[in-house]
């Protein structure tokens, strides 16, 4: 079933290095991606640092051309289109709103920002528009004229929330948006992205390494490893239950809020591989306790298991002796495509 923002095969390649005598490497930041997002939904990604989020993000933004494959937006490919039309039904929060706001413009500066560059209002639309905007997120009016390096980290995060929603957008796209907070700012920040989400019928792809806040907000994950979707279904059964052994080891590795609970112990074998030079077959091999001997030469196609869609030979029933290639050719490859 399409979604409101669909993503087809996408693949995102950056060339590394090079000189006169040398030729670049070839840094595959995403590599096969497909997702369907519908409307009204939220679709968080998890993943270790370097495995693609970001590159993602920037791809559905329109900011990042893919190599190869399409991002749709409504049915239309979004690179493609003007990118302002692109801004004013996508948009963005990211990480640190201490960077990503102008501290030498007003809060009310800030969030009619976008609204000035449409060029189609007139002054007082665009004043009743922010006062509009700055009750929806928790603005009190009296901070409309202060500058957000005199605000706190949350009321900055919200003006950032503020300027994404003035325009009325459809998709929210957000990158760790509650990471540089607080953790009591955190759920207040949490909170409103709801709250927003059910009054305006918002959808929101959400970008976190914190299990904990994408359980609190998520429809489904799509657990990404190295430029490639390893596991995607429902929240409560990816976390309560995973199935790729790259997830349980995650959800191994979340710290705990209990009194008193130990640090996690180290989960994976080794560090994480050069995404220059990624393993053959499937790429979490050499980190993987659960590894059998198909794992290193061929890359696991994405099966259905329950509600979820997982991408290992584990499920494949092709780790047994007298496996039959012909299954393995169709499930998986053995080079990158």
């Amino acid at each position: 079933m399409s979604g409101l923002l669909e993503i087809r095969n996408l693949r995102v390649h950056f060339p590394i290095g090079g000189g006169l005598f040398s030729k670049p490497k070839l840094l595959r930041a995403l590599n096969g991606i497909s997702l369907d997002v519908q409307e009204g939904e939220v679709l968080s990604i998890v993943g270790e640092s370097g495995c693609g989020k970001s590159t993602l993000a920037n791809a559905i933004l329109g900011i990042q051309k893919p190599t190869s494959g399409k991002v749709l937006f409504e049915g239309k490919e979004i690179h493609h289109q003007r990118r302002r039309d692109i801004a004013e039904r996508i948009q963005p929060i990211f990480q640190d709103p201490q960077s990503a706001l102008n501290p030498r413009k007003t809060v009310k500066d800030l969030i009619a920002m976008p609204l000035r560059v449409r060029g189609a209002h007139s002054a007082k639309e665009i004043g009743r528009t922010v006062d509009e905007i700055m009750e929806l997120v928790g603005l009190p009016q009296r901070l409309g004229h202060s500058y957000p390096t005199a605000l706190s980290g949350g009321q900055r995060q919200r003006i950032a929330i503020g300027r994404a929603l003035v325009t009325r957008p459809k998709l929210i796209v957000c990158d760790e948006p509650t990471s540089a907070l607080d953790v009591s700012i955190q759920a207040q920040i949490l909170n409103l992205l709801a709250d927003l989400r059910a009054e305006l019928n918002l959808t929101y792809v959400f970008i976190s390494h914190d299990l904990s806040v994408v359980r609190h907000i998520s429809d489904r994950v799509a657990v990404i490893y190295l430029g490639r979707i390893v596991e995607l279904g429902p929240a409560d059964d990816l976390l309560d239950d995973p199935l790729h052994p790259y997830t349980r080891k995650l959800r191994s590795a979340h710290l705990s809020t209990a009194p008193h609970q130990e640090l996690p112990k180290p989960v994976f074998k080794g560090g994480f591989p050069d995404p220059t030079n990624p393993p053959l077959g499937c790429h979490f091999h050499p980190r993987c306790f659960d590894a059998l001997e198909v794992c290193e030469t061929h890359v696991p196609g994405s099966v259905r298991r329950g509600r979820s869609d997982v991408a290992c030979h584990l499920y494949t029933g092709l780790g047994t002796p007298g496996d039959d290639m012909t299954e393995i050719r169709r499930t998986g490859s053995t080079e990158e495509e």
